[in-house]
């Protein structure tokens, strides 16, 4: 993904780092300039400790220029519990996180006085999908004694509906901060 960004930026090349996101000031060692954006994905619910999670979140902000902002995509615990709840109203199985993630908190991540970074907004962007993949379908699936697939057609179906069609079951989202 990277070479392919830069061949299609040869005259604005992109600078991209990759690091132990525990160790992320190291960073600052390493470059003399901010950057517009920060950008993770499904990194750092891979830390097992909400405060180390939160201390890198901010952190983050002291990297970035005066408007710049994280965008983080990580996977959220409150809509995860929102999705076991319908599905054990049908009697299905309740989904766990794996063992070495530890989802975010919406909660957590609103109420957080961050020192560096401010949250703007919480995106929502993948929950009709959900909802339909990890309720419908499988209900579906567990009345005609099926396995489910992910190219299930109704799985196919849920991605292309608005997805703000059904809101609090998005396990993955956005969350979008900029710098103090």
């Amino acid at each position: 993904m990277i070479s392919v960004a830069n061949k299609k930026n040869k005259n604005n090349p992109i600078n991209y780092y990759t690091l132990d996101m525990r160790n992320i000031l190291e960073l600052k060692k390493k470059i003399d300039f901010k950057f517009d954006y920060i950008i993770t994905k499904r990194s750092l619910i891979n830390i097992l400790s909400k405060n180390v999670q939160l201390k890198i979140l901010d952190n983050l902000g002291k990297l970035l220029n005066k408007n710049g902002k994280v965008l983080s995509c990580e996977c959220s615990i409150t809509d995860q519990n929102n999705i076991n709840q319908h599905r054990t109203k049908f009697g299905l199985n309740k989904i766990s996180p794996p063992w070495h993630n530890l989802y975010f908190s919406d909660n957590v991540i609103k109420r957080k006085k961050f020192k560096n970074i401010k949250l703007i907004n919480i995106h929502d962007f993948t929950s009709t999908f959900y909802f339909v993949s990890r309720v419908i379908n499988a209900l579906i699936n567990k009345q005609n004694k099926s396995k489910l697939h992910y190219s299930d057609k109704l799985n196919l179906i849920g991605w292309k509906l608005d997805q703000s069609l059904i809101k609090g079951f998005s396990q993955t989202k956005i969350y979008e901060f900029k710098r103090r």
